[in-house]
C-alpha cells in the first residue's frame, strides 16, 4: 500500500480541517522531510537501518512531517517497533549528527518557532513487534489552550545504538491544520537555517509570535499567517526604540498612495517585509539575518494596525533557548472564609452600545 493522507471536514474560506494519517511502506516517508540521515525499510516501518544492520552506530536519522496547527478533540497516535529510550531530547539543538550509546531513539511534537520538543515520547519497552503510542487528547488541549495558532510538526528521530538501538515508526495520525504551502526561496538563496510562522491573535490585533531570535547571518524563512478579518503584513526595521512607531507614521503619511505600495513606506528604516497578506491568506519572506548583534524591531505598517501589533527578532550569536514551560505545580484548594457580606453594585453606563455593565 502507498502511504496516504485522509483529508476530512469543512472547508471554508481560510480553514481546511485535516487529519494526516500515514501509512508508510517500501521506505517511502510521503511528504515528510528527511532532516539527517536517510530512511530505510524496518518491518514495514520508516527507520534508520535495515533488519541486518539494527544496533550498530549510524548517522542520525532525522525525520519531519509538514507543518500544522493542533485541532482539539483526538489524540496524536503513531506505533513504533523496537526499542525504548528513557532520556528524550527537549530541542532540535539536542539531536546530534551521529548515533551514540546512550543516544535516544523517539518520536517528539516540535514547536516550530523556536524548535522546542513540547512533547516526546518512545516505545515502553524492548520488543520486537509493534506498540502503539501517543500524546494525548488532554496534553493537545493544554497547548491548544495557551496558542491555537502555533505550529508544529511531528519529529521522528533515532541517534542510539547498542543493544536494542533500533526503531521504526509507522501509521502516524495528526489531528491538525495543514499549514499552506508557500513560494519557495529565491534560486541560489541557500538551505534555509531557522523557519518562523507568525499568526494573528483573534480579536486582540497582535501578533501571535513577538519574540524570535536568530543568529548573525542566517538563513530564515518567515511566514505570516493571516487568520484574521483584515489585511496585515511584518516589515523588519532596523534596531532602534521609536523605528516601529516611525514607519507605521510613515506608512500613515502615504495617504491615497498608500494602498498600491502595499503601506510599505521607502525608508532606509526598513530592512525586510512580506507584501501585505490579505484574510485567509499566507505569505513569506526570505532574508539573511544581520550580521551586526541587537534588537530588531517588527510591525505591521497596515493604517493603525503598528500601535499593537509589534515584535523584536533578537540577532545573537548565543544560540536562542527553547522556551520550554515548566510543570505548574498543583495548589491544594483552601476553604473560602467570608468574614463579612459582600456588596455588589450592579452600575450601567449611558449609550454603551455592547450593553456592559460594571
Amino acid at each position: 500500500m502507498r502511504p496516504w493522507v485522509c483529508l476530512f471536514g469543512m472547508l471554508t474560506l481560510a480553514n481546511l480541517t485535516f487529519a494526516g494519517e500515514y501509512d508508510f511502506r517500501h521506505a517511502d516517508p510521503a511528504d515528510w522531510t528527511v532532516k539527517k540521515g536517510s530512511v530505510k525499510e524496518l518491518v514495514g516501518g520508516l527507520s534508520a537501518m535495515s533488519m541486518g544492520e539494527r544496533d550498530r552506530p549510524h548517522t542520525t536519522l532525522l525525520l519531519q512531517s509538514p507543518a500544522f496547527t493542533l485541532l482539539a478533540g483526538k489524540p496524536l497516535s503513531f506505533a513504533l517497533y523496537g526499542g525504548s529510550s528513557a532520556i528524550l531530547p527537549k530541542t532540535l539543538s539536542d539531536i546530534p549528527e551521529k548515533s551514540h550509546a546512550k543516544g535516544a531513539m523517539g518520536v517528539g511534537l516540535r514547536r516550530v518557532r523556536d524548535g522546542a520538543y513540547v512533547l516526546t515520547n518512545s516505545r515502553k519497552g524492548n520488543r520486537g513487534a509493534w506498540a502503539r503510542a501517543e500524546f494525548s487528547t488532554t496534553a493537545l488541549a493544554a497547548l491548544i489552550k495557551v496558542n491555537k495558532d502555533e505550529v508544529y510538526t511531528v519529529d521522528f528521530f533515532d541517534y542510539k545504538h547498542g543493544g536494542w538501538g533500533h526503531i521504526a515508526l509507522d501509521h502516524v495520525s495528526i489531528p491538525g491544520k495543514e499549514v499552506d504551502p508557500v513560494a519557495p526561496p529565491p534560486s541560489g538563496f541557500g538551505a534555509i537555517q531557522r523557519t518562523f510562522y507568525i499568526g494573528i491573535v483573534h480579536g486582540k490585533m497582535t501578533y501571535s509570535v513577538e519574540d524570535f531570535s536568530v543568529k548573525p547571518g542566517e538563513r530564515v524563512k518567515l511566514v505570516l499567517v493571516n487568520n484574521d478579518e483584515m489585511a496585515h503584513n511584518v516589515v523588519v526595521c532596523t534596531p532602534g526604540a521609536s523605528h516601529a512607531t516611525d514607519v507605521g507614521n510613515l506608512a500613515l503619511k502615504l495617504g491615497a498612495k498608500g494602498e498600491a505600495m502595499q503601506w510599505l513606506p521607502k525608508t532606509p528604516l526598513i530592512l525586510h517585509a512580506t507584501s501585505l497578506i490579505q484574510p485567509g491568506k499566507k505569505g513569506v519572506m526570505y532574508f539573511k539575518a544581520p550580521q551586526k548583534e541587537g534588537a530588531y524591531p517588527y510591525v505591521c505598517s497596515f493604517p493603525g494596525h503598528f500601535l499593537t501589533m509589534r515584535g523584536v527578532m533578537t540577532v545573537s550569536k548565543k544560540e536562542p533557548l527553547a522556551k520550554v514551560a515548566p510543570p505548574k505545580k498543583r495548589v491544594p484548594k483552601m476553604p473560602i472564609v467570608v468574614n463579612a457580606r459582600p456588596v455588589v453594585q450592579r452600575v450601567d453606563f449611558r449609550d454603551n452600545r455592547y450593553r456592559k455593565s460594571v
